[in-house]
């Protein structure tokens, strides 16, 4: 999968997206003098409205009429480097509230740009048929020693995602639940998130249209109800471990027909390095291919060893030829 990114654009928005607050201090007279002095300061300060926010910032345009076409498809426009098209137009009433929120809050635009930004790649793997939950079992990826790829938080990451997945102000917020699932289990994007869990704990209660509680009591007995969010959440204490790929000289001889085995350390890594690669854009046409490829590797290798029948390596490599590896 191709993945773009939002370039922040500094062009101005138009002077109807911009309201003018004006205030004036008068500062008080000093004691003993004789003549009293007064002068009047005047600050300025512009408030940006989160429509010409999201169109300068995400659209790179100034036009406060202009009208984005909401992306359902990947085509070649989308080459552009723009996959804020993929926003629908609810996400992106959602992204005006966040560039309001963010800017009366003191926040960093920019976290906006990083919400908006995984939220617009959500919807393009919703868009083109790609996975956005958790497959069941194995993933399938290991490492140069054989064992399995796990999706895990550190510490500090794994109590902050624990936080905010038992803050009741996640039942009433207006982001989708799917997507929240989506990037806060570890085992799908929870590890390459651009938005900040900082932020992401903020943006949850403060984008919502529904009045909520969240007391300290109610956090200790908390479980969300969306089942990918209760997923999410038992993911975080019990990633998925699966099991390690028994390599090296205690290998069956039944088990030439896994070709993974008979390549070196160095040719795991640079395979490895490959898959963890596709892994971070959710390109899974990428990952069966590089799967493919990979067994055709660990065939040749087979091919030069005399203790393995030269009727296995063609069977195998006529199974191999034969997998599909589009999505």
């Amino acid at each position: 999968m191709y993945m773009t990114s939002i370039n922040v654009s500094n062009t101005a928005a138009s002077p109807s997206a911009i309201s003018q607050k004006r205030s004036a201090s008068q500062p008080t007279e000093k004691q003993g003098n004789n003549s009293s002095a007064s002068s009047k300061s005047t600050t300025d300060t512009a408030t940006f409205s989160g429509h010409a926010m999201l169109l300068s910032r995400l659209f790179h345009t100034s036009d406060p009429n202009a009208t984005p076409e909401v992306a359902t498809v990947f085509t070649t426009n989308n080459l552009s480097g723009n996959s804020a098209s993929f926003l629908t137009q609810s996400d992106r009433k959602l992204m005006e509230r966040a560039y309001e929120y963010a800017q009366s809050s003191g926040m960093d635009l920019e976290q906006v740009d990083n919400f908006a930004f995984d939220l617009a790649n959500y919807r393009f793997l919703q868009a083109t048929g790609n996975n956005t939950g958790e497959i069941a079992g194995q993933s399938g990826i290991y490492d140069a020693e054989g064992n399995p790829w796990v999706g895990k938080y550190n510490p500090q990451d794994a109590e902050q995602v624990k936080r905010i997945l038992t803050n009741p102000s996640i039942e009433s917020t207006d982001i989708d639940k799917g997507f929240l699932a989506y990037l806060l289990n570890p085992q799908i994007s929870g590890l390459t998130h651009a938005v900040s869990f900082e932020a992401l704990e903020k943006f949850i209660p403060a984008l919502t249209s529904q009045n909520s509680q969240s007391t300290d009591k109610a956090r200790q007995s908390f479980i969300p109800s969306d089942p990918g969010l209760v997923q999410a959440l038992y993911r975080i204490d019990h990633p998925y471990q699966g099991a390690k790929w028994d390599a090296g000289a205690n290998v069956p001889n039944n088990a030439s027909d896994q070709p993974w085995q008979h390549l070196s350390k160095t040719e795991r890594k640079q395979i490895m390095a490959a898959y963890q690669l596709a892994l971070l854009h959710s390109a899974d046409a990428s990952l069966n291919l590089i799967e493919q490829m990979s067994r055709l590797s660990g065939i040749a290798k087979m091919q030069q060893n005399p203790a393995i029948e030269p009727s296995e390596v063609a069977k195998l490599l006529a199974e191999t030829m034969a997998i599909d590896t589009r999505v």
